[in-house]
């Protein structure tokens, strides 16, 4: 899961370097619509993979979070 954040942290840190630079604004002021299809065929990428992590980080944390709560109650079961 550490591994996925990181990744995740990267690929946010790119996502705000190229959101800086308006989309509309980018294909607007591209001269070359072969380059500003490639710019588009990034944004997409680049947003698909950041929703495939985060939609990663939230399985495993869930996953963690279930396996917490099974371990206390089997451990109140064994208390009792």
């Amino acid at each position: 899961m550490e591994k996925e954040q990181e990744m995740l942290t990267e690929l946010l840190r790119t996502a705000y370097v190229m959101g800086r630079a308006d989309r509309l604004r980018l294909l607007l002021n591209q001269e070359d619509p072969a380059q500003a299809s490639r710019m588009l065929s990034y944004f997409a990428y680049f947003n698909r993979e950041r929703v495939r992590r985060i939609l990663s980080v939230k399985q495993h944390a869930e996953h963690i979070a279930d396996l917490v709560r099974e371990t206390e109650q089997k451990w109140r079961g064994w208390r009792n």
